[in-house]
């Protein structure tokens, strides 16, 4: 999310004086263009839930995003230059502005997940959701300054310049770091992917060891009372959307895949769950 969002604000820092040297744009335009930018990522996010709604893994859905960052980057570095043409700005920045909704919910998905599976951080999901859009924030009072000294061209290099270019080379961080993510994001889904199988294998596997009946367990952080409570619990989502909608996240109007998993598989361990050794005697009698 520090990535993305560090990306993102080369558009909002870098358009207006930009396109006002290329183009002679003043604030209409500017506005016109960043309004537009927001009923794409809309129509982005409802076309991201119905990739959910068919069960597409979020390795898969962030590398979409990844790349439409990288291709909407470069295109900017080399398109954005004094005399271009209107589409030589507003083409670039629909591509990289579209991958945003792919990549925001899907990477909270994961590092939800992964949390998840960290027994100390067990009952620390809210904290750690907040360092996370802690470092997602700092990109966005970091980089405009990044931007406005060393990305942005001043108007008497453009002069001298035979490109005649509105971005300094540094421009190209917004294509290039993507391809980073994108790399980790691979390594890692080749990590669970191989966790995944060895888990597999293993659960097939017998010996003189192993039980005749298998015992009760449940996967992932311990069943207890306290943690269906913190997941399933209203008033804990109430303040988990709260707190995303106060950090500028954007929150989907529908559950991804892996979230509605998971609380299928909750519910249908509340109904296994035996219920009785946690009744008060005196509500029994």
């Amino acid at each position: 999310l520090f990535v993305f969002n560090s990306a993102f604000q080369l558009i909002e820092t870098g358009l207006a004086p930009a396109a006002n040297d290329a183009l002679g744009w003043g604030p209409v335009e500017t506005s016109a263009i960043l309004g537009g930018m927001s009923v794409l990522m809309v129509g982005c996010m409802i076309l991201v839930m119905v990739l959910s709604s068919k069960r597409v893994k979020d390795t898969i859905i962030m590398g979409i995003g990844c790349m439409c960052w990288t291709v909407g980057g470069t295109m900017m570095f080399f398109l954005w230059r004094r005399g271009a043409k209107p589409w030589h700005f507003v083409v670039p920045m629909i591509i990289a502005v579209a991958g945003f909704p792919f990549i925001a919910p899907s990477n909270r998905s994961k590092f939800t997940k992964a949390v998840d599976r960290i027994p100390l951080l067990d009952g620390k999901q809210g904290m750690m959701q907040a360092v996370l859009s802690m470092f997602a924030s700092v990109a966005g009072f970091a980089t405009p300054g990044f931007v406005a000294a060393y990305v942005l061209r001043h108007p008497e290099e453009i002069d001298g310049s035979s490109n005649q270019r509105e971005l300094n080379a540094s421009a190209l961080y917004v294509a290039i770091l993507p391809v980073f993510v994108l790399i980790g994001i691979f390594f890692l889904d080749r990590r669970e992917t191989k966790q995944r199988l060895e888990k597999e294998e293993s659960l097939g596997v017998t010996d003189e060891a192993t039980q005749l009946l298998a015992g009760r367990h449940h996967e992932g952080r311990g069943f207890t009372v306290v943690a269906m409570q913190q997941d399933m619990d209203i008033r804990t989502e109430m303040a988990r959307r709260a707190s995303l909608q106060v950090a500028g996240t954007g929150i989907p109007l529908m559950m991804v895949a892996s979230e509605r998993e998971r609380q299928d598989k909750l519910h249908a361990q509340m109904k296994e769950f035996d219920w009785s050794e946690f009744v008060d005697e005196d509500e029994e009698s």
